[in-house]
């Protein structure tokens, strides 16, 4: 390999030198690429364009139960990518092939299939190399392009493609969900009916009916049963003050006062008696001198009986006894004044408990409209949302029957069709091909000699190598010379 740098002189001196070896190299190329073009199979070229318009499919529509319509949420250049994802899906390429048939698109694959997999996959392959969806710039245009041997394959072809894809375009985004809504009516429906029937078993229970004026009603009797109430605890307090003040009188009297009195009959007789025993007395004086014992006796006789006639130890008096009137009238106040308390405390009883029961009513009252302006809120609730749940069921069944036509805002701008000239292979295309791959296999055959040379090219290249003036060149006529 030279170790030297080569100048123009010795780079076209090899040129000219390897000229007819390169010179060979590109024809044989350049020549088989061209033949190669006229020996594979034509394919012809089918176009159709489709118009992506704003639809019904497009729209953005309030659910049920919302009140407005919320914005958009994406662009046009999204619905049309995913307008080119569905063009390309599996599932409608196999589709395409299925209804057209798989002999008449690709007869080779259909003659041979192959062991490693299922024909139906490997026509799918194919298919996505032949087929090409692209979108126009800054448009709602999509290019359909599919490529075929036969002319009336590929028009036939891409004819079944935009069918099926405007069927599959009306699934992806058909409505289809009236039964749902059906469903949802039903339980609407269902628990509507529920609730009224319990509504009315609450009113029937609870007795509400009019529940303000009910209210309005219980307040003014509570307030009636407690004026009544406060009355009756006022003649209650009163008539027990009058029974603790007549008690109080009556501890300080007695039911008896003293009506008479008089000297008594037994007092007569010891005056009697003491007469006869102060005669004898004398008689005993006068007959004896002393004082001897019978007139001790006599004399003891009469100090007793005089005691007797003086009320000392033994009332000698007759005395009579009578009720009180004033006694009596406190006994007659104090049973009035009992029997006062006793009537107005079962009064107060009695008002207290009619009190106790319109707080006990008031509260139910209270509790059941509290009860009953909830389930009253849901029935409105549940009743707006089955309204709401019926227009969409309409709606959805009107969606559902336009995509049974398949009314779609997909618009066929140019139906399929083709040239009755192959667009495969292009001969003028192959042909610079062959000129490009001959003219790389020429330059590699300049440089393999370049790079791998082992003689002086030229006489300059000697001297430079030998660093020797090199006086003649002699040329080589001959290999054998």
């Amino acid at each position: 390999m030279s170790s030297y740098s080569l100048t123009r002189r010795e780079l076209l001196s090899v040129l000219f030198r390897e000229k007819r070896p390169m010179l060979i190299v590109f024809f044989s190329i350049a020549i088989l690429v061209t033949l190669a073009s006229y020996i594979i199979p034509p394919s012809y070229e089918a176009d159709a364009k489709l118009l992506i318009r704003s639809g019904r499919e497009f729209e953005t529509r309030a659910d049920p139960g919302e009140g407005q319509i919320t914005a958009p949420y994406v662009t046009k250049q999204e619905v049309i990518n995913s307008e080119l994802e569905i063009l390309s899906s599996n599932d409608l390429i196999a589709a395409v092939i299925d209804r057209v048939g798989l002999a008449t698109i690709y007869p080779d694959i259909a003659a041979s299939p192959p062991s490693d997999m299922r024909p139906i996959d490997l026509a799918t392959k194919q298919f996505v190399k032949d087929f090409k969806a692209e979108a126009a710039a800054m448009s709602e245009v999509i290019t359909l392009t599919y490529y075929n041997q036969n002319r009336d394959v590929a028009i036939q072809v891409l004819s079944t493609l935009i069918q099926v894809y405007q069927e599959k375009h009306a699934t992806v985004f058909g409505e289809e969900r009236a039964g749902f809504f059906d469903q949802q009516i039903k339980a609407y429906d269902s628990r509507l009916a529920d609730l009224t029937r319990k509504i009315t078993d609450l009113r029937e229970h609870e007795s509400l009916f009019d529940v303000t004026a009910q209210r309005a009603q219980l307040i003014q009797d509570r307030s009636s049963v407690a004026d009544a109430l406060r009355s009756v605890r006022s003649r209650s307090v009163d008539a027990h003050g009058r029974i603790n003040y007549y008690r109080a009188r009556l501890k300080a009297m007695t039911p008896l006062v003293v009506e008479g009195d008089a000297p008594g009959d037994a007092v007569e007789a010891a005056k009697s008696k003491l007469l006869e025993l102060q005669t004898q007395l004398l008689t005993l004086q006068q007959r004896f001198a002393t004082d001897v014992k019978p007139i001790r006796d006599l004399k003891s006789q009469i100090n007793e009986v005089q005691d007797f006639i003086d009320g000392k130890g033994v009332s000698n008096h007759k005395v009579w006894m009578q009720r009180d009137p004033n006694y009596d009238d406190v006994i007659k106040n104090l049973q009035t004044a009992e029997a006062d308390a006793a009537s107005t405390d079962a009064q107060v009883a009695l008002q207290q408990k009619n009190l106790d029961d319109m707080d006990q009513r008031l509260r139910a009252l209270e509790e059941g409209s509290r009860t009953l302006e909830a389930m009253e809120r849901d029935h409105t609730m549940l009743d707006d949302l089955a309204r709401t749940t019926r227009a969409r069921y309409s709606e959805a069944q009107s969606n559902a029957e336009m995509d049974k036509s398949d009314v779609v805002s997909i618009s066929v701008l140019e139906k399929p069709d083709a040239s009755t000239k192959a667009a495969k292979p292009k001969h003028s295309v192959f042909a610079l091909i062959g000129v490009a791959l001959g003219m790389a296999g020429a330059a590699s055959i300049l440089f393999y000699s370049l790079l791998f040379h082992e003689t002086l090219i030229t006489a300059e290249s000697a001297e430079r190598l030998l660093r020797v003036k090199v006086l003649t060149v002699v040329p080589l006529y001959n290999s054998g010379s």
